[in-house]
């Protein structure tokens, strides 16, 4: 049980909350639904919700971060007293729009019929964050479903990570040196906000610490995970494979090697927990057959760079693995459905959205004959005109069997 007197006393301390932001890149929209906000642990997730409160009146919004301490113990009769404490400080506002920001609210039972309540009710705008995707989806999708927008927050992307160091993207060529000396600090250590700034030895600490704290909290606490030794090696192998086709099947006999006893079911959940964390991304192969990529590896890309570069040696980060993580990251930001393509050769990517179609080829090396080929391939079985080969330096565009190839170079890309 929670007083009321806490609650009075944390609305009051958080509608004076104030901080410097970064305006995200993310179109905000008017409508009558709940706005949920999903987005991996330390992405900026809160920030955002900074960001929409400098707009808003403060005496009418609730800010509540359920991963205060002192909400830990908010029980399912407390959420009420969430609405009695703020009318208790501000009578005046009954029958007025109120602004509700939760913050985490998976932590919180039954928080699902608690805000469809408060919904149907019309007097207040709702915005909702979780880490899970899983547990917020499962939740809309029962209790919520029709009465929500979604908002998805990332790690920066390179545009908004140039905003954060105040460098105009209307000006990229008069701009270009410093953009380009930022894009390979991007390159290798990527966007999650607290890190950006920070000297190289704390950006790895922080970022091996995201990586132990969303195991420990999302997979092991919330799912009662026992075999932690085995998740362990997973996220080890996952973080080690980053940009290639993996084999769940192959790893499994590699941890029987090892003396590991589990069932292979087992195994698969611990991919799905960590698929829900939102750091770890499957990516299938393209096929019009369901089940063809079912049955084919997945490739497996992480939300972030930086997360590479903290976790593997020097000689383990290819150069190719972080240009290819980051071109999955910008299309993941951008809402694109994502699939590998391969058949006699491979694509790196096939991006769907609605109707249209891109095929992406990602090399260092773009005179190599066997990377254009395999665009082409993927280009002449979707029916695509035009595809793009990410480079490192090239910049044209060339024909090729009527097929118009742009080559770009990353930094310009991560751009577009």
């Amino acid at each position: 049980m929670i007083s009321i007197e806490i609650l009075k006393e944390i609305i009051k301390e958080n509608q004076h909350l104030d901080f410097e932001l970064t305006n995200r890149d993310i179109k905000q929209v008017k409508v009558q639904k709940i706005f949920t906000v999903i987005g991996p642990r330390r992405s900026g997730k809160t920030y955002f919700l900074f960001q929409l409160m400098k707009a808003l009146p403060r005496e009418r919004l609730v800010y509540l971060n359920f991963e205060d301490e002192r909400l830990a113990e908010l029980s399912r009769e407390d959420l009420q007293k969430i609405l009695d404490a703020y009318f208790e400080l501000y009578p005046d506002a009954k029958g007025k729009k109120i602004y509700l920001l939760f913050d985490e609210i998976q932590e919180v039972p039954f928080w699902s019929k608690f805000v469809r309540r408060l919904y149907d009710t019309g007097n207040f705008e709702i915005y909702l964050t979780g880490s899970s995707a899983k547990l917020l989806s499962l939740e809309i999708a029962t209790e919520l479903r029709g009465r929500t927008w979604t908002y998805k927050i990332l790690p920066f992307s390179f545009s908004e990570f140039l905003r954060f160091n105040n460098i105009s993207t209307t000006q990229v060529y008069e701009q270009k040196y410093k953009i380009k000396k930022l894009f390979y600090e991007y390159l290798d250590w990527g966007g999650f906000p607290e890190i950006c700034h920070q000297p190289e030895y704390v950006k790895a600490k922080l970022l091996q610490t995201y990586i132990d704290l969303v195991v420990y909290r999302d997979v092991i606490e919330r799912h009662k995970v026992r075999q932690t030794a085995i998740l362990d090696e997973l996220v080890r192998y996952l973080i080690q494979n980053f940009s290639r086709e993996i084999s769940i099947k192959k790893f499994y006999n590699l941890l029987k090697t090892k003396g590991y006893s589990l069932a292979k079911g087992t195994l698969y959940e611990f991919v799905r927990y960590l698929e829900d964390t939102l750091y770890f991304y499957f990516v299938p192969v393209y096929s019009r057959s369901k089940k063809k990529q079912l049955v084919r590896p997945k490739k497996v890309y992480l939300v972030d760079n930086g997360l590479a570069k903290a976790h593997l040696l020097p000689d383990r980060l290819d150069k190719g693995w972080l240009y290819e993580n980051a071109v999955f990251s910008h299309l993941l930001g951008q809402d694109w459905n994502i699939f590998y393509f391969k058949k006699e050769l491979e694509c790196d990517f096939v991006a769907m959205k609605g109707q249209e179609k891109t095929a992406i080829q990602v090399t260092l090396n773009p005179t190599q004959e066997r990377e254009t080929k395999g665009l082409l391939e993927a280009m002449a079985e979707l029916q695509i005109k035009k595809g793009i080969i990410v480079t490192e330096e090239l910049d044209k565009e060339i024909i090729i069997e009527g097929k118009r190839i742009s080559f770009i170079p990353l930094w310009k890309f991560l751009l577009t």
